[in-house]
């Protein structure tokens, strides 16, 4: 009788120092801003310099890392404009995503987004912060993989990655996640009614509260509710 051999981890070496790097700077181990020295990372990992540069690469490729000339690498620094920058983006991909969602959709796809809207629910009713940013996350990228627009859907999951890694510092500002959820009803109502515009108007202003959310606690230098 042939006999399973035992699981093993078959990424490549490369591509297992690139998630143990990215692992580093999204749980905040490698501070925004610090700088990223290719012979102490191959120590840390127990590797060659090359698959760090090549690491390097792709991190700066996702926006979690800059590379300069004969400066070398460091963690992307996270302030207020940085912050500003990447909402204004999101704000413009929606006007591309919702319109393409309303009309593309099914019924049965926002059946599956309410799903996810109450597993959000439950995970802001267990102060899980963790769960909480994996299920707006997915409830999010839920509706916008419905307008099969990979190129735009990129943008939205890359800027992400950074925000739910600052929320993981900082937490989130009084009353901030009792408007979320009733935002994401709303939302869903707007989706479901295929009103485009009212979809657009709430997707763009619930940005626009997040945005000034993770700014003032940004730039206050202190965590909110449910910190880290």
């Amino acid at each position: 009788m042939d006999v399973e051999p035992p699981r093993t981890d078959r990424r490549t070496a490369p591509v297992r120092v690139r998630e143990r790097l990215r692992q580093d700077i999204l749980s905040g181990h490698a501070a925004p801003g610090a700088r990223l020295v290719v012979a102490a990372l191959a120590r840390r990992y127990g590797t060659s310099a090359m698959p760090i540069r090549a690491a390097l690469q792709e991190l700066q490729g996702q926006g979690l890392v800059t590379v300069h000339p004969h400066q070398g690498a460091r963690v992307r620094t996270i302030d207020a404009a940085w912050i500003a920058d990447v909402y204004e983006l999101r704000g413009a991909v929606l006007g591309a995503l919702l319109p393409r969602c309303v009309r593309l959709a099914s019924d049965a796809d926002f059946d599956t987004i309410a799903i996810l809207a109450a597993a959000f629910e439950a995970a802001v009713a267990g102060r899980d912060l963790a769960r909480m940013l994996e299920t707006n996350r997915r409830f999010h990228h839920a509706i916008y993989a419905l307008a099969r627009n990979a190129e735009a859907l990129a943008v939205m999951d890359r800027t992400w990655l950074l925000v739910d890694a600052l929320r993981m510092r900082l937490g989130f500002g009084p009353g901030r996640l009792d408007t979320a959820l009733r935002v994401h009803a709303d939302m869903l109502a707007a989706l479901r009614r295929r009103d485009a515009k009212a979809a657009l108007r709430l997707f763009r202003s619930a940005s626009d509260a997040a945005m000034r959310d993770l700014i003032a606690l940004a730039t206050a230098g202190s965590g909110g509710q449910i910190p880290r």
